[in-house]
């Protein structure tokens, strides 16, 4: 499907020391005489498996950076990659790259917003299925410094005719959410984001494949949810308040009622603890769903009706409960035995 790749501007990925020590213990009995082959780059898929993007960078003219890592055995190792130092000029291109698996065509996106710009593929939440083999790796891996995971992930958006991306600015003062035509690389501007600081980004989640966004900012000062039209106009602010929100766990679209965690939002708690909230996507009904003086660690099915809450202190046994979307307990499933914990020993 491609021809092109060379040195530094590849389609292979760039791997640390251990993790190409782990590609050779894997294929001790592959007879390929030109050694273990370096895996590709990440595959982003579109949902129906019609069309798969990648990221790549041509690191051409970047100069090289060295490490040596003294304490491997028997010998030090020396490690030599492209590495752009603060002030040089030649920085990493970026560049995202969409394939038609059935044409085997490719098409290039370039948006170039900024220079210097650092592009993201916006990818979906992983599902049940994915956090299940993700949780399977990382068993098979317990022992493994630097895993090489096997899973893919999957465009945020539901069809393979458009491809959702972010793009940053060197500094990272500067960001963009645009959407590309998968078959022509064209791409449109929705978001914009600005800033006299440096910004965090959270990922981009689309509501009904894109005739909405949600899109997370700390344009007021604190870590909130904006809610977006298809074509990149600002709807309202969702959450707002003195706290700073986290992770989205679930949309529901027929309620219009977003599921996500924050932190500091609960008086006379460690602002550090997370709580799990729902609000309406119009920024009414804020509701407190994890009450308690705890961290709470949440799991939850692709349907986002149950949720699964393990809370804890640093004083306390970590317990885990069944509860409903209205936060309802529907049961308690476990609590760690710290039995042995609280035995003296002399």
């Amino acid at each position: 499907m491609t021809n092109d790749g060379v040195e530094k501007y590849s389609y292979a990925r760039v791997l640390l020391p251990e993790q190409e020590e782990q590609l050779k213990k894997q294929d001790q009995g592959d007879t390929n005489k030109a050694g273990p082959r370096t895996p590709a780059v990440t595959i982003h898929w579109s949902k129906d498996s019609k069309k798969f993007a990648l990221q790549r960078n041509d690191d051409r003219k970047v100069a090289d950076y060295w490490v040596i890592h003294s304490l491997t055995n028997p010998r030090p190792i020396l490690e030599t990659r492209s590495y752009a130092l603060p002030g040089e000029a030649n920085m990493p291109i970026g560049e995202i790259d969409i394939f038609d698996t059935a044409s085997k065509q490719g098409v290039v996106v370039e948006p170039k917003s900024f220079v210097d710009e650092v592009l993201n593929i916006a990818d979906a939440a992983q599902t049940e299925r994915d956090r299940e083999e993700l949780r399977e790796e990382q068993e098979e891996n317990r022992q493994n410094p630097a895993p090489l995971s096997r899973l893919s992930p999957k465009w945020v958006a539901d069809t393979s005719d458009k491809l959702y991306f972010t793009s940053r600015s060197r500094d990272f003062r500067q960001a963009e959410v645009d959407v590309a035509d998968a078959a022509t690389g064209k791409v449109e501007k929705l978001i914009e984001e600005r800033s006299n600081v440096w910004m965090t980004q959270k990922p981009l989640r689309l509501v009904e494949n894109g005739k909405e966004m949600l899109w997370w900012s700390e344009r007021d000062g604190w870590g909130h949810f904006y809610l977006y039209d298809g074509q990149g106009r600002l709807q309202h602010q969702i959450t707002a308040g003195e706290y700073v929100t986290d992770q989205i766990v679930s949309v529901d679209e027929k309620t219009r009622m977003l599921y996500f965690t924050a932190n500091g939002h609960e008086a006379g708690e460690d602002p550090y603890y997370t709580h799990l909230y729902r609000v309406g996507l119009d920024g009414s009904g804020l509701k407190l769903l994890t009450p308690g003086n705890f961290t709470h660690a949440l799991s939850w099915p692709d349907s986002g009706k149950y949720f699964v809450d393990t809370y804890s202190r640093v004083d306390t046994a970590p317990k885990s409960a069944l509860l409903d979307g209205q936060g309802t307990p529907l049961g308690e499933l476990e609590t760690t035995d710290v039995s042995q914990l609280m035995t003296r020993r002399v």
